[in-house]
């Protein structure tokens, strides 16, 4: 999990400001991590916005399967990667029982995935991933 400065300052930036200057697998990361958190502390996102979700993590991997800028890395090594990648954050989720549920963090992890998957946040987050074009390692880990 992140630190809470770091969740600190997530939970204030609108996410096309958290995408801007954050790799492209940053915000998968968070986004994939908080969705696990709610999943398994048993809070869920309203339909449209699990919709939503899922929509903003399709986007992504495709996202970073086009633009991995990475000699040797062939797109299946990199969809096999980030399919490890969800195995161990759901494995590592599991395996931290209540703890994930009781930290500190988990509200505003909570809080920020919805509004990641709100209107019109949703809408403008999803328009930069579509049209980035950059390597999606590069940059910041807000």
């Amino acid at each position: 999990m992140l630190e809470p400065s770091l969740w600190l300052c997530l939970f204030f930036l609108t996410p096309q400001a958290a995408f801007a200057d954050a790799s492209t697998y940053c915000l998968y990361d968070l986004l994939v991590q908080s969705h696990a958190a709610i999943s398994h502390c048993g809070d869920s996102l309203d339909p449209k916005s699990e919709r939503r979700y899922q929509q903003l993590i399709s986007e992504i991997r495709t996202n970073i399967i086009h633009n991995a800028h990475k000699p040797n890395k062939k797109g299946g090594s990199i969809v096999e990667s980030i399919n490890q990648y969800d195995r161990t954050v759901q494995m590592r989720t599991q395996n931290a029982g209540d703890a994930v549920c009781k930290s500190r963090n988990y509200p505003d992890s909570r809080d920020m995935l919805k509004r990641f998957t709100a209107e019109p946040n949703f809408s403008k987050l999803l328009a930069s991933i579509r049209h980035s074009t950059k390597d999606p390692f590069t940059g910041e880990c807000i």
